[in-house]
C-alpha cells in the first residue's frame, strides 16, 4: 500500500511541473460571452480520488444490526469460546471516489464583471466504502491426537454511496494561467448498495511422528446489509492549469470528515485524506495569442 501510495503523489508531483510548463504558452483570460447576473456560470468539472478509509472495529452483536437479514448469519453457536481480534484484517483500504461538479461566480460589488475569485460548487459524486469490520478465531486441539482445528469468523462491511455536494471555494488571480484555490463543502450521501462479506474459515493442522500438513477450506459468502446515511466536512485545495482556451486540468486534495451512520444500528466518524486529479471546462471567449506575446514567452 506505501508504494502505491508513493507512486501516486509522485504522479501528481510530475502532472504539476508539466502543467505549470504548458500553461507559460497559454492565451489571455476569456472574455465574457452573455450579460452578468448576480450569480455566473462558470465551469464544469470532473475529478477522480484515490481515498484512504479504514473500517471500524465492532463485536458481532453489533455486526447483528448491520445485517439486513439477520438469520442470514453464520455466526457460530460457541463464539463466545472465540478470541476477538483486537486490531483491523483489512488495514486501510484504498477506494475510488468520482465527482462531477458546476461552478457559478458572483457579481462584482465594483463594477459588472463576474467575480471569478469566488466560486459556489455543487456536485454529485460516487464513493466506496469499508465501514465496519469483526473478526474472532479459536484452536482447538483434537481429542486424543496431536493434530488441531483453527476456525474463523470474520465478517467487513462496505458501501457504495451517492452523494450531493455544496462548496464555497477561493481562487488566487484567476487571469493567470495557473492558480491556486481552496474552500470548505459538505457532503450528504446514502448508500446505493451495502454488503456484508462473511468468512467461516477452517484450517486442519495434521501432526504425525514425522511430518506436520496443513489443509485450509475457506468458506465465504457476501450478504445484503443495511444502508448508511453519510455526512462529510470536507475542506478542499488545489491548483487548476489552463491546458488550451477553455480546457484546463486540475490537481485537488481533499481533507474530509465523515461521520457514517446505520439507523438503528451503529455509526462511525473517520477522517480521511483524498487526492486526485481531474478535467476542468471554463465558459467565455478566449482570445487568440499574439505575436509579441509568444515573443515574450522564449
Amino acid at each position: 500500500m506505501s508504494d502505491m501510495k508513493n507512486s501516486f503523489f509522485l504522479s501528481v508531483l510530475l502532472f504539476a511541473s508539466i502543467s505549470a510548463t504548458t500553461a507559460q504558452t497559454l492565451p489571455d483570460p476569456p472574455e465574457q460571452i452573455w450579460p452578468t447576473k448576480n450569480w455566473n456560470f462558470q465551469s464544469v468539472r470532473f475529478n477522480a480520488y484515490y481515498n484512504i478509509y479504514s473500517p471500524k472495529l465492532v463485536d458481532a452483536d453489533a455486526f447483528k444490526l448491520l445485517a439486513a437479514n439477520v438469520d442470514s448469519l453464520s455466526i457460530p453457536s460457541d463464539l463466545a469460546n472465540f478470541n476477538r481480534r483486537e486490531d483491523s484484517q483489512q488495514g486501510s483500504l484504498g477506494n475510488l471516489v468520482v465527482i462531477g461538479s458546476v461552478a457559478f461566480s458572483p457579481k462584482s460589488k465594483n463594477d459588472n464583471t463576474i467575480n471569478r475569485r469566488k466560486s459556489v460548487q455543487f456536485g454529485l459524486g460516487y464513493q466506496d466504502l469499508s465501514t465496519f469490520e469483526t473478526a474472532y478465531s479459536i484452536n482447538e486441539k483434537v481429542m486424543g491426537t496431536d493434530s488441531s482445528i483453527s476456525r474463523d469468523y470474520f465478517v467487513s462491511g462496505r458501501q457504495k454511496a451517492l452523494f450531493l455536494q455544496g462548496a464555497y471555494i477561493w481562487n488566487t488571480d484567476p487571469d493567470k494561467a495557473v492558480n491556486i484555490y481552496a474552500g470548505v463543502g459538505l457532503d450528504l450521501g446514502y448508500s446505493l448498495s451495502s454488503v456484508l462479506v462473511e468468512n467461516t474459515n477452517k484450517s486442519y493442522i495434521y501432526t504425525s511422528n514425522d511430518s506436520t500438513s496443513n489443509t485450509f477450506l475457506p468458506n465465504e459468502k457476501t450478504l445484503d446489509g443495511v444502508s448508511y446515511f453519510n455526512v462529510a466536512f470536507v475542506v478542499p485545495f488545489g491548483f487548476h492549469a489552463r491546458i488550451y482556451k477553455n480546457w484546463g486540468t486540475t490537481a485537488e486534495f481533499r481533507y474530509a470528515l465523515n461521520r457514517t451512520t446505520a439507523p438503528g444500528a451503529s455509526s462511525l466518524v473517520r477522517s480521511h485524506f483524498q487526492a486526485g486529479l481531474g478535467v476542468r471546462y471554463t465558459f467565455g471567449k478566449f482570445a487568440d495569442r499574439k505575436p509579441e506575446q509568444e515573443l515574450d514567452d522564449l
